[in-house]
């Protein structure tokens, strides 16, 4: 009986340590997997951190890609602004007689690309005066150089200066477009207006030839426009006063020879270049 009851008590003992083994076994696995967590937690932690500062720089990325686009688009509006004013700037100025007038395409005024142009020369001075035989003079001079054929030179009763450019030289038929060829010699012209202060009457003639087309309707707008034409080409060429021009458009109803051959209707088809006697005064308001 005794060894019965020795033989229980010292089986309650193995099982009551076999429970207590069994309950540190679970607790250490449940500290183990407890740790595991955390690794993992810690490890998606350190992930997320890294996740989240590559998320800022690109969002940074894109927004300094934004901005320099919007300081570039500005940069290059300012430029284009301010190349579109100054091209106002030099044709305003071109076209009222000041300033820098008509710009050659390397940047500098048309008066400084013409032939023995100096602007401080004494001669180069706008209105100093010239008499009317000096003009004559100059006049003549300039046919010479530029060495063109269908341009007469007078100097008239009244001591009026006329230049008669004829037939083909300046235009084609039909045409209100500056022949190049006859840019040259327009060019001296112009040097010698720039001299004196006259004021001066463009003149279109046509001949005969009826025209009738979109933009000349008549021979009157033919040779309005044609007078037209020279007196701007004089004017931004030298940087002329504009007020000091005076442009007028006889059509076929001042012929200098009867409109009977070819030949005559070729003088006939002119304009005239008339100096006058009367000194520019501007007497605008502004």
């Amino acid at each position: 009986m005794k060894r019965d009851r020795k033989g229980g008590k010292e089986s309650k003992a193995i099982e009551v340590a076999d429970a207590r083994d069994k309950r540190q076994r679970l607790a250490l696995s449940t500290t183990t997997i407890g740790l595991d967590d955390i690794d993992r937690r810690g490890d998606d932690g350190e992930s997320n951190r890294a996740f989240d500062g590559s998320e800022w720089a690109v969002a940074w990325g894109d927004l300094m890609m934004t901005m320099f686009v919007l300081f570039a688009m500005l940069y290059i509006y300012v430029k284009s602004e301010r190349n579109i004013l100054e091209a106002f700037r030099y044709e305003d100025n071109g076209m009222s007689g000041g300033g820098d007038g008509v710009i050659s395409g390397d940047g500098r005024p048309m008066t400084e690309m013409l032939p023995g142009f100096s602007p401080d020369h004494p001669e180069n001075i706008a209105g100093t005066g010239l008499s009317p035989e000096t003009i004559l003079q100059l006049a003549e001079d300039a046919i010479k150089e530029t060495n063109v054929e269908d341009v007469q030179v007078l100097l008239q009763d009244d001591k009026t200066v006329k230049i008669s450019l004829r037939g083909p030289l300046l235009f084609d038929l039909g045409s209100a477009e500056l022949r190049n060829t006859t840019k040259s010699f327009l060019s001296k012209v112009a040097l010698v207006l720039r001299k004196i202060d006259n004021e001066v009457h463009v003149v279109g003639h046509t001949d005969t030839f009826p025209i009738h087309s979109d933009l000349f309707p008549t021979n009157w707008e033919l040779s309005a426009v044609r007078a037209a034409a020279v007196a701007r080409y004089l004017i931004q060429t030298a940087e002329l006063e504009p007020g000091r021009f005076t442009v007028m458009g006889h059509s076929m109803y001042k012929p200098v020879l009867p409109n009977t051959t070819l030949a005559n209707k070729q003088m006939n088809r002119r304009v005239e270049i008339i100096i006058t006697k009367k000194r520019y005064k501007n007497d605008s308001l502004s």
